[in-house]
């Protein structure tokens, strides 16, 4: 059978997720093995040729890596140096870093020049005092007076001592960088040195208000997600309102105005005439610009419109699955939590992959210059690509754990949903689910993760082409790649969202991914307005509900730090307190959001499954209003249920009865046995 055929391993009385199921995808799984198996190869490769310290603590002209024993290097007379005093790279022409073609000694050195030295006498008396020598090594101290030394600087920067004069430096990731530099590299703009230590003084300071927001953003958060289930229908309407309502009140606004501009490009006053020629311009310039956003604003708006009046009927639908979701994490909370642990273990991921990235990128073989006895380090063909191969591996990885998070939860809520007994026959739907990925489906979510991580490879290539092509005055090849980068950003999204959908049926029916996909595709398709207004209205309101948490985080922060007059920069603390928020806001309401699709294909299946007479039905009453026939369905279920509550009463009755016909005979013999005791006495 084809990888998209129809199989018989489906039940015929479907009861829930399946329990006979066969591993999936298994080809995949084996190849994900062996690719990390490969990961584990470029691993040793770049531990047996990489030196990260070379990267972190900057290495001198010589091989030596700073701040620590070196190896010594064949005809290089000043390697194997021990520079562990020397912790920062001094180099002989400042303009090199920025410049890279520019060749020039470096040296490591105690201490970064921290005065303006002028003259050689200057470079002598501050060596002399500090210790730290500026000179290549082979220069002893007594002859820093030589003003030779330095004038021969200019030839290349190639001479025993930098040129004269020295500026004043600072240190930046253990190099010594002036900042006359700062007019070539334009770091200026965001590097004020003394601001930054202000503000990491104000981190510092703050550290305690940071953490007690961060609490609150996840008490917040969960708040939230307890109002979505109360008050569900409340918020989605007023979001719709709200939504509705600024839209139209933005483009009468932006009418408004540009009547204003067109009036007053009418009433220009008489002053001289270049004066007249300028302020028409100006005019016109704002009359368009405002006509513009007029009619940008008007299109949206009624856009806007357009769907709510298509959709208002089955946004009841959208309320109905976010009441259905509150019930889920009702039943479930520790779902709010899985993402958490996926976090977890994707830094554990990321921590690895960079230790492993800055092996490789140190990794090389030393070059020798035979006339200046200068090394550079050459990369070799294989360690280009393996870090290719490393970064598409975490790509591929970070994908998997992200796809096993999404099995997991979409498994649980499935068990949870084709269940009759919610109260008692649920048997730990989270743990089920995770024996059900690893024993089964573990190549359906390789196989996923790989699409995903070969598009975000592509994009990785063509964002490295285009950094290649920076000032290469080649406009048209730059506009095919950004549009390039844009269709393959789009198809991410759209294969991203298939893969939901299609660990959804595969925790549904153990389907193989292509198969799976197959069936969810035809279900989305077969209800495409529902699935337009689950995915604009609700995820409209899931976004409202982020940005709450955020409001209220920011506000609650305001309040705490404007009693710390001490804290002199409080927005980057506050910035920080508020990103986490919403990082935090956004794991929450991204499981609700996987939650509502997966409910929502859950009821598409029990509605072409089951048809509420000899096939009831597994959904709530709340869902069944939006089936086939439902007010049919609903009062013969009412029915049902007032049948067998009359049965139950009958039995109850029919036992009191028992009861007490029990006790008529009992009592009585009781009282004669007493009074036979009382004779006796």
């Amino acid at each position: 059978m084809g990888c998209c055929g129809d199989d018989d391993n489906e039940e015929e009385e479907f009861q829930g997720p399946l329990a006979k199921r066969s591993c999936t995808d298994v080809f995949f799984l084996l190849l994900f093995i062996a690719f990390w198996c490969g990961m584990a190869y470029v691993a040793y490769l770049g531990y047996t040729k990489g030196d990260p310290l070379r990267l972190i603590y900057g290495a001198d002209s010589y091989g030596n890596t700073c701040n620590t024993e070196n190896d010594f290097i064949e005809n290089v007379t000043h390697s194997g140096m021990d520079t562990s005093d020397k912790p920062f790279v001094f180099y002989f022409d400042i303009f090199s870093i920025a410049l890279p073609f520019r060749e020039s000694v470096i040296i490591c050195v105690k201490q970064c020049p921290d005065r303006d030295l002028l003259t050689a006498e200057d470079v002598y008396l501050w060596s002399n005092e500090t210790g730290s020598r500026l000179c290549n090594y082979e220069v002893p101290l007594e002859d820093y007076r030589d003003e030779e030394l330095y004038k021969r600087s200019k030839v290349m920067g190639l001479s025993p001592c930098p040129s004269l004069p020295i500026p004043k430096q600072v240190m930046v990731l253990h190099r010594c960088i002036s900042k006359k530099i700062h007019n070539i590299v334009n770091v200026t703009k965001f590097l004020n040195f003394d601001e930054f230590h202000e503000m990491f003084a104000d981190i510092e300071e703050s550290w305690r208000e940071i953490l007690i927001l961060c609490a609150i953003s996840v008490g917040v958060s969960l708040v939230m997600v307890f109002l979505m289930k109360i008050a569900a229908p409340i918020f989605i309407y007023t979001s719709c309102f709200v939504m509705s309502a600024g839209s139209v009140v933005g483009s009468v606004f932006l009418w408004l105005r540009w009547y204003e501009a067109y009036r007053d490009d009418d009433e220009i006053p008489d002053t001289a005439e270049g004066d007249i020629e300028r302020a028409i311009d100006e005019s016109e310039t704002n009359e368009k610009t405002m006509l513009i956003f007029a009619i940008s604003v008007t299109v949206v708006t009624v856009i806007i419109l357009l769907i709510l009046l298509v959709l208002w009927k089955r946004i009841a639908l959208v309320v109905a699955l976010f009441i259905e979701a509150g019930k889920v994490i009702g039943s479930m909370p520790l779902l709010l939590f899985q993402p958490f642990i996926t976090f977890l273990i994707l830094v554990i991921l990321c921590a690895y992959w960079l230790v492993v990235f800055l092996y490789i990128s140190t990794a090389g073989t030393p070059i020798v210059d035979q006339n200046t006895e200068m090394v550079t380090f050459h990369n070799e063909d294989m360690v280009e690509g393996a870090w290719w191969f490393h970064l598409f591996g975490l790509f591929w990885t970070s994908q998997f754990i992200i796809a096993c998070e999404m099995m997991i939860i979409a498994g649980a809520v499935t068990t949870w949903f084709f269940t009759r007994d919610k109260k008692y026959g649920l048997d730990w739907p989270i743990w089920t689910s995770v024996k059900r990925l690893f024993r089964y489906h573990l190549g359906t979510v390789a196989l996923g993760s790989l699409i995903i991580a070969i598009i975000q490879m592509a994009r990785a290539v063509l964002g490295y082409v285009q950094s290649k092509l920076v000032g290469s005055n080649n406009p048209i090849a730059e506009f095919i790649l950004k549009c390039l980068m844009c269709c393959l950003w789009c198809f991410e999204k759209i294969i991203k969202y298939i893969n939901r959908n299609a660990y959804i049926m595969t925790a549904i029916y153990g389907y193989n991914f292509c198969k799976a996909t197959r069936r969810a595709f035809m279900l989305l398709l077969d209800n495409v307005l529902r699935v337009v207004a689950i995915n604009s209205i609700g995820d409209f309101c899931l976004f409202v509900g982020k940005i709450g948490v955020v409001a209220i985080v920011i506000v609650i922060g305001l309040r705490l730090f404007e009693n710390k007059p001490e804290i002199e920069y409080y927005a980057i603390p506050l910035a920080i307190a508020a990103l986490f928020s919403y990082f935090v806001s956004h794991v929450f309401f991204a499981v609700y959001e996987l939650i509502i699709d997966t409910l929502f294909l859950c009821f598409c299946e029990d509605s072409a499954r089951n048809n509420g007479d000899d096939k009831p039905y597994f959904m709530s009453k709340g869902l069944m209003a939006f089936v086939h026939n439902s007010s049919r369905i609903l009062k013969k279920l009412e029915q049902d249920e007032r049948e067998a509550a009359n049965d139950k009463q009958r039995l109850l009755n029919a036992g009191d009865g028992i009861i007490q016909g029990v006790k008529s005979k009992v009592v009585p013999a009781a009282r004669v046995d007493d009074d036979e005791c009382e004779c006796s006495d």
